[in-house]
């Protein structure tokens, strides 16, 4: 996850699933966030697919993010 430049604060700490053979599915939700982010929330849908090789997991979050 890219954040904007120049910001001072910190990105939100959420949770996702964990990875599963041979990719990701599941949810994640915002649990918390400071700064200019303190008051983040929001949820959604994870898929993931394996970049081959077992070399990694790329992931795809959908969902809304409100602050």
């Amino acid at each position: 996850v890219a954040w904007p430049a120049g910001r001072s604060s910190s990105p939100p700490t959420w949770a996702a699933t964990a990875p599963t053979s041979p990719g990701t599915i599941g949810g994640f939700a915002v649990v918390g966030g400071t700064g200019d982010y303190a008051r983040l929330h929001g949820a959604g849908s994870l898929v993931g697919t394996s970049t081959g090789g077992g070399t990694g997991i790329l992931d795809v979050y959908t969902g809304i993010l409100m602050n």
